[in-house]
């Protein structure tokens, strides 16, 4: 029975969404105000839609195509066909065979990938779409893909071979210690669960034989028209793009009986709580979690309900901040933390709280874990903690409304696609934050506790260890540690003061002295006093919404070339350092309630702080980045999180077939320079704080700065903002132009035919890279044209590895190049094939890059990527982001900048396939290009080269 909130209002909206409704669809039931602007329907033949018009991208439309068909509906000897078919309807359509829509698609400036993907799930199939203008002869030109996906996919058989091997690369290379972990994770949860045993990607042996009447059954079967939704938001009038909906989608008719089913895919229960050490060599470490299973059907999305849900998020933030503070302490054994329930399943949550620590003390922070679990539990929450929890939540829910009216509608027609899925309401920010914000200032730390116990219950927990085979701990040890552990008792957590924000005079403001304005480009750029250099946009393109994009320093060009790795290491430990007078969870605290976040990272030729506030954060923000600037924490108890960060991303590239390529290329095209490339682990392990406050601190505290501001603000304010607390800064040093100077050991041509390196036996693929030095990269122009031959490279890798020789799911190419380096840019190509094909895709990489170096690019080939490209550029004027990093930071050590967005759209246009053979005869000299490649170790097909490996 419904509450009793559940008004007439609530029936409108479950008539205006469900009205022919389809079982595939679950019912919308909710005392919530939906989104008026959405434009909902269903089409005679049982099709539904939902159209809303959105500001963001001009001139630009998102739609989506979801099909109520995943893994759980195929049968025992179909697993892995719901995905295949969406990768057949690329393959061929009766209007456009043998992958012919893709090229049409890039024509129309649609480029693949980026702006035409697909994904399967369990429960439903999506393709998506990003059309480059709001043209009604462009939406019903992408609703036309759409009804010969939903339609007209041939299965040709001869396309059905090729795809195979593109399927089996997808599978081979989502197959990662990470991904069998979550099977297995899955599995102890929910044994008898029908997603265990219908993973989307499939069995290998299956998609080896399936045959085209397999094929065609499952389609006709389930791509019907009732169990179809279409989404269309964007740049659009309603009614008009409704019309079309129902004009070009009207016609589509089911081809075949439809199946019994759905499969009922809800588990009836959950496993019996127990204990999983799941051992894997692709895992660094250990990994623990706490689990508990919740049952939780589909019911209605009232108000009641979402109240309930924020307070139980509330509760586990709250706990994770907790284990984050302990992880800090001397006594501490936990080094990375989270908590929160997601639904993993449907019909299911689960309420998760996991941690990493110290394989050698894994009694010590398993302890810690089980004890702030039941601290929790017992004794719930602070007053302190609940009034900072508080204000976060209520800050979020302001963001959304303040920023709402700029979100692009790429996200929105996904997240309207997901509501319609889920059976709950598409409500808009403001009425969302009018509905839960009573809620959120009356909720108590006692309610917040109940439905913390809520979520784990009295039951025991389900524990999940994931570990390298090195660690020698069995189920039965894991067992007696946690019960000994819950024999101590735990004690109330203490109240703590609020923090202020201790940061909040830096001086007399600084004047500005100099100052110049673009007004073509409605650009400032001005000198303050004390050196700081300040460039300023105000736009309209993120509502409520300033970005921050400052440069401090030398960076990469400063750094020891005989301590390699301090940049890694100075990217984890200034930001998870914090301040000398805050930890980074202390800054949570003092911040709570404000709209602002802030990044750091090192650059090529500086170190770069990013910002994000919304405008009347701008000072505040740019407080906490002088604050960075004068006072950086360099944390000694931070330093465990930041290699246990660092030990993640180097299991990430030894279970990547590519991970050694991209560590090593980049050191081995700089002649050796160990500045570049990534740090080995054993380097990183003797980088010490020492090291990097000595490199990082000068930097921080003198160097020049020089920043972008660009956003929803006045230049009266932002000059203010910035001269108040940059301003008020002691004098920046000048920026040495001697380390400009500084000359890298080039190499222009490889050293040797071929640089080999070796993976773990079970990642089975090969890896194929090949790199070009460009030492005489000119202007932006000259990049521009580097860029979009990378760009033609990679559709020439698509055409030949993918849809002719079915070799390979990833490939790209790309032209990369280092601001402060002028001289080490580089064109790359890289793939991942299987053993089998490893030779024959070497060929083919080494046939398209003579080939284009002779000039073969056909006029139609030189379109259908330029296009694309140029679409893309285009809508990069209407970005923040750009405008703020790309132009205004370092606009004035480099005015060529703002010449460079004047004739970005303009010039991008403009290029020419001479130009573009004029680089392929100049730089695709074979004899120019590194080569590597990186093999499994164990390979019974590979046949490893006879040359000299490189050490």
């Amino acid at each position: 029975m419904l509450q009793p909130r559940l008004a007439a209002a609530t029936v409108a909206a479950f008539l205006a969404c469900s009205l022919g409704r389809a079982a595939a669809w679950p019912a919308v039931q909710s005392d919530l105000a939906p989104d008026p602007a959405v434009h909902w329907g269903v089409l005679a033949n049982g099709l539904r839609y939902a159209v809303r018009h959105n500001a963001e991208p001009k001139g630009r439309v998102s739609i989506r195509l979801m099909v109520a068909v995943g893994s759980i509906e195929e049968r025992e000897s179909e697993r892995g066909i719901a995905h295949f078919t969406e990768h057949m309807a690329y393959r061929g359509t009766r209007q456009h065979p043998d992958g012919s829509m893709t090229s049409e698609l890039q024509r129309l400036g649609v480029g693949f990938g980026p702006d035409s993907s697909a994904f399967t799930f369990w429960d439903h199939t999506i393709y998506q779409l990003e059309l480059p203008d709001n043209s009604d002869a462009t939406l019903r030109e992408g609703l036309g893909v759409f009804s010969e996906y939903a339609g007209d996919i041939t299965f040709d058989p001869a396309l059905i071979e090729r795809e195979r091997g593109v399927v089996l690369n997808e599978r081979d290379t989502r197959d990662t210690p990470d991904a069998r972990s979550g099977e297995a994770n899955l599995e102890l949860l929910w044994p008898d669960s029908v997603q265990v045993r219908r993973r989307p990607i499939g069995l290998a042996e299956n998609i080896r034989h399936f045959t085209r009447e397999q094929f065609v059954a499952f389609y006709d079967a389930w791509y019907r028209p009732e169990r179809m939704a279409v989404v269309v938001v964007g740049d659009i009038d309603p009614k008009a793009a409704e019309r079309l909906v129902a004009s070009v989608m009207g016609g589509l008719k089911a081809r075949a009986p439809a199946r019994a089913g759905p499969i009922h895919s809800v588990p009836e229960k959950s496993g019996a709580p127990t204990i999983c050490v799941f051992e894997d060599s692709g895992l660094t470490g250990v990994t623990c979690r706490l689990e508990h299973p919740l049952s939780d059907p589909v019911s209605p999305d009232t108000h009641e309900r979402r109240v309930r849900q924020m307070r139980r998020a509330m509760a586990f933030y709250i706990l994770q901040k907790r284990v984050a503070k302990l992880a800090k302490t001397s006594e501490g054994k936990v080094v990375v933390a989270d908590a929160g329930v997601t639904g993993m399943l449907e019909g299911w949550s689960v309420a998760s709280f996991g941690a990493t620590g110290n394989m050698n003390d894994w009694k010590g922070f398993m302890a810690k874990m089980e004890q702030e679990q039941r601290r929790a539990y017992q004794f719930g929450f602070t007053a302190a903690e609940m009034e900072v929890t508080k204000a976060g939540f209520a800050t979020s829910y302001a963001n959304a409304v303040r920023t709402s009216d700029s979100w692009h509608s790429d996200w929105l027609s996904t997240r309207l696609a997901n509501t319609m899925l889920e059976g709950s309401v598409f409500t808009t920010p403001a009425s969302y934050q009018k509905d839960i914000e009573a809620d959120l200032a009356a909720t108590t730390a006692e309610e917040c506790r109940q439905e913390y116990r809520r979520a784990w219950t009295a039951q025991s927990q389900h524990v999940f260890v994931s570990a390298n085979p090195i660690f020698k701990v069995t189920a039965k040890d894991i067992a007696g540690m946690l019960n000994a552990s819950r024999a101590t008792a735990v004690t109330r957590p203490s109240e703590q003061a609020s923090v202020a924000f201790a940061y909040t005079d830096f001086g007399p403001p600084g004047k500005i002295v100099s100052s110049q304005y673009a007004k073509d480009l409605d650009v400032h750029q001005a000198q303050l006093s004390n050196g700081v250099r300040f460039n300023f946009k105000p736009t309209p393109f993120e509502a409520g919404t300033v970005i921050i994009a400052l440069r401090v320093g030398t960076g990469i060009l400063s750094e020891p070339r005989d301590k390699p790795g301090l940049d890694l290491l100075a990217n984890g430990l200034v930001s998870y350092g914090g301040l000398g007078r805050h930890s980074v969870e202390d800054l949570q605290d003092a911040l709570a309630g404000h709209s602002l976040s802030i990044d750091f990272s090192v650059g090529t030729d500086a170190l770069e702080f990013y910002g994000r506030c919304e405008p009347k954060e701008l000072g505040l923000c740019l407080r906490l980045i002088a604050a960075y600037l004068t006072d950086a924490g360099y944390r000694e108890d931070t330093l465990p999180q930041v290699r246990a960060n660092m030990n993640s991303m180097y299991s990430s590239l030894a279970a990547s077939p590519a991970g050694p390529i991209q560590m090593s290329a980049p050191r081995i095209l700089s002649g050796g320079d160990l500045r570049f490339g990534t740090a080995t682990p054993g380097e990183f392990s003797q980088r010490t704080i020492k090291e990097l406050k000595e490199w990082v601190d000068p930097q921080l505290k003198h160097g020049p700065i020089e920043l972008g501001i660009a956003g929803d603000t006045t230049w009266e304010d932002a000059s203010a903002a910035v001269a108040s607390t940059l301003g008020a800064l002691p004098q920046r040093d000048e920026r040495d132009t001697a380390l400009d100077l500084q000359q890298l050991r080039l190499r222009g041509r490889p050293g040797m035919p071929l640089y080999l390196f070796t993976t773990a036996p079970s990642l089975r693929l090969v890896a194929l890279s090949r790199f070009c030095p460009v030492l005489d990269l000119g202007d932006m122009h000259m990049d521009r044209r580097c860029r979009f031959l990378a760009a033609l490279l990679t559709e020439r890798m698509r055409v030949r590895l993918r849809i002719e020789l079915g070799a390979s799911y990833g490939f790209d190419a790309a032209f990369v190049s280092y601001t402060g380096f002028p001289e080490l840019s580089y064109f790359s190509v890289s793939t991942t094939v299987s053993s089998e094909l490893a030779e024959r895709a070497n060929q083919l990489l080494a046939d398209e890059i003579e080939s284009l170096h002779r000039g073969n690019i056909s006029e139609d080939e030189f379109e259908r990527v330029k296009q694309p490209f140029v679409s893309k550029r285009a809508e990069d004027l209407r970005d923040n982001s750009y405008w703020s990093y790309t132009v205004l930071r370092d606009s004035q050590e480099f005015p060529e900048r703002l010449d460079e967005a004047r004739d970005r759209q303009a010039d991008c246009a403009s290029i020419t396939r001479a130009e573009i053979a004029d680089l392929t005869d100049r730089y695709f000299k074979p004899e120019r290009w590194f080569q590597f490649t990186a093999y499994p170790q164990v390979s019974t097909t590979f046949q490893k080269p006879t040359l000299q490996a490189f050490k």
